[in-house]
């Protein structure tokens, strides 16, 4: 056990080294092009909770190993393959498959006059645009709900192979991750005398 006056000059040390002059432009985090993230940025995110008080110990932050869903699946069936959907929430919406469109409306036409292959044409385009209409709302609601999941998952990506890397305390290229509160440095104008 340290006495008193060790306990003191080891204050006074520590005192002595954060008087030292500090270049603060060294520690903007703007231009870092590791990972960074701020708190507002996480806030509210599926299955990222912070402070959480556990037996024996306290995590700052959790992220959970969520899994992406799939978007809704289109009905009927047999409009499945005319429609273009993408299972990227921050992708386009749902849309017609104008080339699958033709080649089906292609694959009957034998036998078949031309008026009748554009009245089959507008029928069939028709039947594909309700079933649009309707799959629309439940595909945008899906990516509503999947994009916070996706960016949560994103989040877990990029942090598992820095823990990885912290964890296996690989020397040639040693990872350190910083968690803090914030520092902010500023310039104040010179105050005035009273009196």
């Amino acid at each position: 056990m340290p006495t008193p006056a060790e306990q003191l000059c080891k204050l006074l040390n520590y005192v002595v080294e954060q008087s030292k002059e500090i270049d603060p432009h060294g520690y903007k985090l703007v231009g870092h092009k590791g990972f960074l993230r701020h708190k507002g940025h996480l806030a509210g995110l599926p299955g990222v909770s912070f402070n959480r008080e556990v037996e024996g110990d306290h995590v700052w932050l959790h992220i959970e190993r969520l899994e992406a869903q799939q978007p809704p699946v289109v009905h009927p069936e047999s409009v499945r393959p005319l429609l273009t959907v993408s299972d990227d929430p921050n992708g386009k919406p749902p849309t017609i498959n104008d080339a699958a469109l033709a080649h089906r409306v292609a694959a009957g036409a034998a036998g078949k006059s031309p008026e009748q292959l554009q009245q089959e044409a507008s029928i069939l385009r028709s039947t594909v645009e309700k079933a649009l209409a309707q799959y629309a709302p439940l595909w945008n609601a899906w990516a509503a709900g999947e994009k916070p999941r996706r960016t949560t998952i994103d989040l877990y990506g990029d942090l598992f192979s820095p823990a990885h890397q912290l964890e296996s305390e690989e020397t040639a290229k040693p990872q350190e991750l910083v968690w803090g509160l914030g520092v902010t440095a500023g310039r104040f104008p010179p105050r005035k005398a009273l009196g």
